[in-house]
């Protein structure tokens, strides 16, 4: 999976920012990876619905995003856009996205 051009990491983000977050990303029309460290809500969204459920809302004020990494507990998940469905990416290593930026 390559995610090139635009890419922003906003780790720390809190449920009571999330208002500012996707105002945020309603500004990088061309974003197509970013990070999100969850490891501060309360409750986590962990599971894979909840990771689910979460990119789909992020994608709502960013079209353009295909991938986004979840980190909680400095453990990284990457979700990714399949075919116009939001999947967990079991195989690949969200370490290495970075590296792919051009």
């Amino acid at each position: 999976v390559s995610f090139a051009l635009a890419l922003i990491a906003y780790v720390g983000t809190r449920p009571g920012q999330r208002v500012q977050f996707y105002g945020l990303l309603r500004k990088f029309s061309h974003l197509q990876c970013t990070e999100l460290d969850v490891s501060m809500w309360d409750p986590p969204p962990v599971s894979p619905a909840a990771l689910r459920a979460l990119a789909h809302e992020l994608h709502i004020y960013c079209p353009s995003l295909t991938g986004i990494i979840f980190v909680h507990d400095l453990e990284p998940t990457l979700v990714c856009l399949v075919e116009g469905i939001w999947r967990v990416d079991h195989e690949s290593n969200p370490d290495a996205l970075w590296r792919e930026v051009q």
